[in-house]
């Protein structure tokens, strides 16, 4: 099932989909993965010394759930791509 969206149940559901659709749906998670991204360098920037080790306990949870958020549609973005024959 996708982790970030309601985009398809499952696997069988997705590859049912036209090509322009999963091409959507790849692109859509790629910036969202984008924005993650962004929104874990500013909380590294907005930390003292831009030192991740010096986030407060807030920033650094916040940080961390954005890292495994990030991971898991990675790994998502990755299935896709390895079932469509991208990569």
């Amino acid at each position: 099932m996708s982790i970030h969206n309601n985009a398809y149940a499952n696997m069988d559901e997705y590859q049912r989909m036209p090509h322009q659709a999963k091409r959507a749906i790849k692109h859509k998670l790629a910036f969202e993965i984008l924005q993650i991204n962004f929104q874990m360098e500013k909380l590294i920037e907005q930390a003292p010394e831009s030192d991740m080790s010096k986030m407060n306990d807030i920033s650094y949870d916040r940080y961390t759930t954005l890292q495994k958020t990030k991971s898991g549609m990675i790994n998502e973005l990755k299935k896709l791509m390895v079932n469509d024959g991208d990569i």
